[in-house]
């Protein structure tokens, strides 16, 4: 049996080297600099070739980017929770002992996420007095919070008094 097989294995062909992509550059291969064990695994860094990038012939030019709108005051707020901080209100907030969160990670996730279901309740309250009309306070609850950028978005949101 195993004498058919090494006979099979000698009759098949070889496969041929595979040609590189068009445009890559004929060897161009990270190259191994060097491999160190460092805090208890192995570290190996490498050198990256040189890459340089030809647009396909007769493709046009790409157009320059447009700039950026600059940012009104209703929209410069920066979010509650950063994504790192909303990540790790996810992992251990809600942590058994079983999870890979420590101590203070679930302390700060619970810190993060009360902070973050007090702004939602702002933002509820804020609606809520807008929808009864009381446009009035429901600005004035967004500045005592602190959030002009709240603030500026719920005055638009209001009719203008009417003079008399």
């Amino acid at each position: 049996m195993l004498a058919i097989a090494l006979t099979l294995f000698a009759l098949t062909p070889a496969a041929a080297p595979q040609e590189p992509p068009a445009g890559a550059a004929a060897g161009a291969r990270a190259t191994l600099e060097s491999c160190l064990f460092e805090d208890g695994r192995w570290v190996c860094r490498y050198r990256m070739p040189d890459i340089a990038v030809v647009p396909a012939s007769g493709a046009a030019a790409p157009a320059p980017a447009a700039a950026p709108a600059p940012a009104s005051p209703a929209t410069d707020e920066a979010p509650v929770l950063t994504a790192a901080e909303a990540d790790l209100v996810l992992r251990c907030a809600e942590a058994t002992w079983l999870s890979l969160c420590t101590p203070t990670q679930r302390r700060t996730a619970r810190a993060l996420r009360d902070r973050a279901e007090a702004d939602a309740a702002l933002r509820r309250e804020v609606g809520a007095r807008l929808a009864t009309g009381d446009c009035a306070a429901a600005e004035r609850l967004a500045l005592e919070a602190g959030r002009l950028g709240l603030a500026a978005r719920v005055r638009p949101l209001c009719p203008a008094p009417a003079t008399p």
